[in-house]
């Protein structure tokens, strides 16, 4: 499943990022520039978009990259 559009998409929409520059090894901090409550809403949006459930327990520390969206994606969607 490659869900980079989709990502591109909101992190572009909703907080300004050029979506030339989200790609899947940006750093969501040093590259986009992105706090962790922007890494939260990204991510609670994409849930309700792509229809993954988030974990309870998530580590929004260990989410670092665009990459690490992606896999936490592929490794949720098959929870519903």
């Amino acid at each position: 499943m490659n869900n980079l559009g989709s990502i591109k998409n909101i992190i572009s929409e909703q907080f300004g990022v050029s979506d030339n520059i989200i790609e899947p090894d940006a750093k969501l901090a040093s590259d986009l520039n992105l706090t962790q409550l922007e890494i939260i809403d990204i991510l609670t949006i994409l849930s309700r978009k792509l229809k993954f459930a988030l974990p309870d327990n998530i580590d929004i520390e260990s989410i670092k990259s665009v990459s690490d969206i992606q896999n936490l994606i592929e490794e949720n969607s098959e929870d519903l």
